[in-house]
């Protein structure tokens, strides 16, 4: 028994001999395959030997996560951005789970040139800059760079840059960090980017930021309400017909038409979708041929809660001291009457 313990351990420490050398040697053989040379930035360059790949492998410098305005020039793995509009630094233990966690460039994780186009299995529905690839992230930071004006970019990237504006103007505008001009700005980038992407997921998740940021400061900016109507749980449509109630004014064809494009008890014929503006002309007209200066709509004893819901899943109410409007089903039968109508009127004249 015991010959063979001793056989067993003589072995044992062969193989373990063997496994270690094998190990020394594939580490010495990748040493070999890697060029490094030392960046003007104090930033370390490593080259592929077959030269189709350049990572940027920072030297580790902890930098307090900042916000890059527009304007400002700043250099990252070789690349420079002008554009601004971004977190900048390194992950902090109190950003962890937020927008700026999700969005933050940290330069120390590893970032490989590519072009902004470049996808692989690290990009998905909820995307974070940290869990991209190496690729992925050059490929993020190449748009950075660019115009931004691609629309054949990935989804995944335009998303994790709207994080960041969202983290801006709802907590970093709570501590009066964001000045009204910014402000203005951030409203402006938003609307250019979903109205270069509206036929995209992300028109309706930026159109509902800007509806906030609308009714957050309403003397400085003003939301604009094409389509508006397509756009399910608007908040803006609820602010909106809570301040015609109080006013007791009548309400225009366009909030009408929108009314009843919220509702979940009125389902449109998928036809007029192909040419929704000569379905919204005949509803203009129809509207005031029954209701000449339009329908009248009371305020309800219940309070206007709106409620905005951030990429991390965090709600934010915003601080409207407003009654909702009473929308009575009689007035609702009441439109949806007129837009049979009209569907009825564009589909005999065979307009689809």
């Amino acid at each position: 028994m015991k010959i063979f313990i001793a056989y067993g351990t003589f072995f044992l420490c062969v193989f373990s001999f063997f496994c270690n050398f094998f190990v020394r040697q594939a580490k010495k053989n990748d040493e070999k395959n890697i060029d490094i040379v030392a960046t003007e930035t104090d930033n370390t360059k490593i080259n592929s030997n077959n030269g189709n790949e350049t990572y940027c492998m920072p030297k580790i410098n902890m930098v307090q996560p900042r916000w890059i305005a527009p304007g400002e020039s700043i250099t990252i793995a070789g690349k420079t951005i002008i554009n601004g509009n971004f977190y900048f630094g390194n992950k902090a233990k109190n950003t962890c789970c937020s927008a700026l966690d999700i969005s933050l460039i940290d330069d120390n994780l590893s970032i490989v040139t590519s072009d902004q186009k470049y996808t692989d299995h690290s990009t998905c529905f909820y995307p974070k800059f940290s869990l991209l690839s190496p690729k992925c992230k050059g490929a993020y930071i190449d748009w950075l760079a660019s115009d931004r004006t691609d629309t054949n970019v990935p989804m995944c990237y335009i998303f994790i840059y709207f994080y960041g504006l969202e983290h801006r103007v709802i907590f970093d505008y709570q501590e009066n960090l964001v000045t009204d001009n910014e402000y203005l700005a951030l409203f402006n980038e938003l609307n250019s980017l979903r109205l270069l992407l509206k036929d995209t997921i992300f028109y309706k998740k930026a159109t509902y930021l800007m509806e906030w940021m609308a009714i957050n400061k309403p003397r400085l900016l003003q939301m604009p309400t094409t389509n508006l109507a397509l756009i399910k749980n608007s908040l803006f449509f609820k602010y909106t017909l809570a301040i015609e109630a109080i006013r007791s004014k009548p309400i225009s064809s366009d909030l009408a038409l929108t009314w009843l494009w919220q509702s979940n008890h009125y389902s449109f014929n998928k036809k007029i979708l192909k040419d929704y503006s000569v379905f919204s002309n005949l509803f203009k007209k129809q509207y005031y041929t029954q209701f000449e200066k339009g329908m009248i709509i009371s305020s309800s004893d219940k309070k206007l809660n709106l409620i905005y819901k951030t990429a991390v899943n965090t709600s934010h109410s915003l601080p409207v001291k407003l009654l909702a409007a009473k929308r009575t089903k009689r007035q609702l039968s009441m439109l949806a009457q007129i837009a049979d109508q009209c569907t009825d009127a564009l589909l005999t004249t065979n307009v689809y």
